[in-house]
C-alpha cells in the first residue's frame, strides 16, 4: 500500500509540474497578448492625439491668417485716418499692445506705439470706434473713428 502511495505521489507531483509548465507557457503568452494590446492602445492614443494637436495646429494656422487680415485692414484703416503719424519702429508699431494699461484713454482696446505731430505716444483705438493719439504725458487728441 505504501508503494502504491509512492506511486500515486509520483505521478501527482508530474502532473503538477506539467500544470506548472502550462500554467507558466499560459501566463506568458497571457502576458504577451497584454503587452501587445497595451502597445496598441498606446499607440491608438497617440495616434488620436498628434489627429487632435494637427487639428489645433490647423486651427492656430486659421486664426493666424484672419489676424493677419484684421490687422492689415486696421492698420490701413489708422493709415487713412493718420496720414500726419508714425511708426516708431516698424515691428513695434505693426503688432498692438493688447494690456493697454499704459495709456489713459478710457475704453481703449488696442494701442499701437506711433509718433503724432513731433510727440511720441500711441494711437489708441476705443470700443466705441474712436481712433485717438495719446501721447507720453496723457494729452489725447481725436484722429478719426471707425466707419462701420
Amino acid at each position: 500500500m505504501i508503494n502504491m502511495l509512492k506511486v500515486v505521489k509520483g505521478k501527482l507531483k508530474k502532473i503538477n509540474n506539467v500544470n506548472r509548465k502550462k500554467y507558466k507557457e499560459n501566463y506568458y503568452i497571457e502576458n504577451l497578448l497584454n503587452k501587445e494590446i497595451s502597445y496598441n492602445q498606446r499607440f491608438k492614443k497617440k495616434s488620436l492625439i498628434s489627429i487632435v494637436k494637427i487639428d489645433e495646429i490647423k486651427r492656430m494656422r486659421q486664426i493666424g491668417e484672419e489676424y493677419e487680415k484684421l490687422l492689415d485692414n486696421l492698420l490701413n484703416l489708422i493709415f487713412q485716418k493718420a496720414s500726419n503719424c508714425l511708426a516708431l519702429e516698424l515691428d513695434d508699431s505693426l503688432t498692438p499692445i493688447f494690456a493697454t494699461t499704459q495709456v489713459k484713454t478710457p475704453n481703449s482696446l488696442l494701442a499701437f506705439p506711433y509718433k503724432c505731430n513731433g510727440k511720441i505716444g500711441y494711437i489708441v483705438v476705443t470700443e466705441d470706434g474712436k481712433i485717438v493719439f495719446e501721447d507720453e504725458e496723457g494729452n489725447i487728441i481725436q484722429i478719426g473713428d471707425i466707419s462701420i
